[in-house]
């Protein structure tokens, strides 16, 4: 008997990150972040948020491309507390048997400048 055996390779192709803010008026207001985790495959990635190096609570969710990669966007919102605290937000995408996950950060006196001005002066 001819037995014939096959190998999968599977391929993995790495996310790329960005982090942005939705621009609101008030400092004294919660401010939402997002994470957009693009053009990785397969579909299986966890995001984890991090403020000053502490890690955040998490929300969920992925969409698949055309050319069968998988992109999703991660929400937060900080508290008006946390966005206080100012320093830096981190977005990181882990995907299983990777061993250095694919992050961004920012700086939130970059991202929510307002957040050093009072609301009435720009």
């Amino acid at each position: 008997m001819d037995v014939t055996l096959f190998r999968v390779n599977w391929t993995r192709d790495l996310p790329s990150v960005r982090l942005s803010v939705i621009k609101t008026h008030f400092s004294n207001t919660p401010l939402t972040l997002y994470c957009d985790v693009e053009s990785f495959y397969p579909e299986d990635v966890s995001v984890s948020w991090f403020q000053n190096g502490t890690v955040l609570p998490d929300p969920p969710a992925t969409d698949q491309n055309t050319d069968h990669t998988y992109t999703t966007r991660r929400y937060f919102t900080l508290s008006p507390e946390q966005r206080q605290k100012r320093g830096t937000v981190e977005c990181v995408a882990n995907q299983p048997e990777v061993a250095d996950p694919v992050s961004t950060s920012a700086d939130l006196d970059k991202l929510d400048p307002q957040g050093k001005c009072s609301p009435l002066h720009p």
